[in-house]
C-alpha cells in the first residue's frame, strides 16, 4: 500500500500544474485494488482545506471530489465509514451570514423562547 500525501490528491483533483499533473495521473492510473494507495485522515483534511481555502472550491464541486476518493476501489480512505458519514453531513450543510446551520430535517428544539423574544439554541449532533 502506497500513501498518498496532500499535495498528490490536490494536483489530482485541481489539475493546475500539467507536468505534476501528468506525474499524478499516471501514479494514479498505476494504483490497483491489490496494491491500493492509502489516504490517511490528516491528508484528507488538509485537501479539504487547501481545496477550499486556497483554490476556493465550492461544496458543490468539493463533494464529488471526495465522493470520488471514497468509490474508488484503488484507494483505502482511513476510517471510510466515518468520513463518509462526515461527507453526507457537509453535502446538507449550510452557512448564512458566517453561521452554519443543516439544511434538511433537524430534531425539535427542547428549548422555547416566549413570543417577542428569542434564544439560543444549540442541537447536540449524536452519532
Amino acid at each position: 500500500m502506497t500513501g498518498i500525501d496532500t499535495n498528490i490528491l490536490v494536483r489530482f483533483f485541481t489539475k493546475d500544474d500539467l507536468e505534476q499533473g501528468s506525474r499524478v495521473a499516471d501514479f494514479m492510473r498505476d494504483l490497483r485494488p491489490e496494491s491500493p494507495g492509502f489516504v490517511s485522515l490528516v491528508s484528507l483534511i488538509e485537501s479539504v482545506w487547501v481545496l477550499r481555502s486556497k483554490y476556493r472550491l465550492s461544496k458543490a464541486e468539493l463533494v464529488p471530489c471526495l465522493e470520488q476518493l471514497l468509490n474508488s476501489r484503488e484507494l483505502v480512505v482511513e476510517n471510510d465509514t466515518a468520513v463518509a458519514s462526515a461527507l453526507r453531513r457537509f453535502s446538507r450543510f449550510t452557512w448564512t451570514s458566517g453561521v452554519g446551520s443543516v439544511t434538511g430535517p433537524l430534531p425539535p428544539p427542547s428549548v422555547s423562547a416566549p413570543p417577542g423574544t428569542s434564544a439560543t439554541v444549540i442541537v447536540k449532533a449524536e452519532r
